[in-house]
């Protein structure tokens, strides 16, 4: 390897390792709302709370409560609160014990704890992230703790917690939500990881079009590669923006036209946000992460086929070592983003892109070589 990319390639590992090091270990939030849940140790059992399904066994004990079905079906608790002024981040944690929990695979199936954000129409906002935990089976008691990002549009809060179509035992204790912002000197720090990693994309750009002989290769590579970053770094506020956008003209261009509402007697109420149905999140969580998990190999794959049909000569290994080490940064710069979370899965599904991409590759070259010569 020359001493270019592999000088280009270290600078990356430093600043993947300094990156994930900083969200690992720095303090970056601070409270600033506490014990937003009303009775949110159910130490006065369910006052503050509202039962969803029907109730088999439903024992409050020790500042928590343990929720049992002997059949498949619903048995959940759920509070609705205002989201608080001037609060950017919540953090839901709570200690939970399982015991003979079955359920199907869907992703809404199972004992589960959720954090849901609806805007000011009531939706809930299912395509952020919402679960704190999803499980089956038998578990001893272990301590589950998320943040989640609040956007803008976020009106209300709700905190959901029990069996979905499922059965056997869930026990909840401690559960909490907390009001949090981030410290004023992580931001600054954040901003200056946010200009070393553009100015190191620029570097390699520079590099990449400059090559000899390969300027419109080079495009072509930056523009896959380009591709994948905004993919991963495109706010889920932004994605839900143009999501609705998509609904709104969908609804537009539908052949019955726009509903037409019946004045003649009075319009029904509108749903509570309490009783929108999780079915309808687990469908649409199912297709996003069918869409977004096979996203992340299928683009790694491509980038890894233009760059090896760009740039042949340069070894495979070579090659691979320079496309893995993107696929760790591309997961690695969604910890810069707001409301973006990065996962061992996805950059594992990267990784998994590029050596199917290089296989590809492979396979293509070595089918050419033995037409041509035939």
């Amino acid at each position: 390897m020359s001493r270019g990319p592999a000088l280009l390639g270290t600078l990356a590992v430093v600043l993947i390792a300094v990156t994930v090091a900083s969200f690992l270990f720095a303090g970056r939030f601070q409270p600033v709302a506490d014990g937003l849940l009303r009775n949110g140790t159910l130490a006065d059992n369910a006052i503050g709370w509202t039962a969803v399904g029907t109730p088999q066994t439903m024992r409050f004990i020790d500042g928590g409560v343990d929720l049992s079905r002997a059949e498949v079906g619903v048995l959940l608790l759920e509070q609705t609160l205002p989201r608080p002024r001037g609060v950017d981040y919540a953090r839901l944690s709570a200690r939970v014990k399982l015991i003979d929990v079955r359920a199907g695979k869907l992703p809404w199936e199972g004992a589960r704890v959720l954090l849901v954000q609806h805007d000011a129409e009531a939706r809930a906002q299912w395509e952020f992230p919402h679960q704190l935990l999803r499980a089956q089976g038998d578990a001893d008691w272990r301590a589950f703790d998320a943040v989640f990002f609040l956007p803008p549009q976020t009106e209300t809060l709700r905190v959901v917690f029990g069996l979905n179509q499922a059965s056997g035992t869930v026990m909840v204790r401690d559960l909490a939500l907390v009001g949090l912002n981030e410290r004023p000197g992580f931001v600054l720090f954040r901003a200056a990881l946010a200009l070393a990693w553009l100015a190191l994309c620029l570097v390699i750009a520079v590099r990449v079009l400059r090559r000899p002989g390969r300027g419109a290769a080079g495009v072509a590579v930056i523009a896959v590669a380009v591709v994948i970053l905004l993919g991963g770094l495109l706010p889920h506020t932004m994605k839900s923006e143009l999501s609705s956008l998509a609904r709104d003209w969908g609804e537009r261009a539908s052949p019955a036209g726009p509903a037409v509402t019946d004045t003649s007697r009075p319009a029904p109420a509108a749903p509570a946000p309490s009783r929108q149905s999780a079915t309808d999140a687990g469908l649409m969580g199912l297709v996003w992460t069918l869409l977004h998990k096979s996203g992340h190999v299928t683009l790694f794959a491509l980038l890894a086929l233009v760059a090896r049909w760009c740039w042949p000569r340069v070894a495979l290994w070579q090659c691979g070592v320079l496309l893995l080490v993107f696929a760790m940064s591309a997961e690695t710069l969604q910890l810069l983003t707001l409301d973006r979370l990065s996962s061992p899965r996805d950059a594992l599904l990267n990784a998994v892109g590029v050596i199917i991409g290089l296989l590809l590759a492979v396979a293509i070259g070595r089918w050419r070589r033995q037409a041509a010569t035939s």
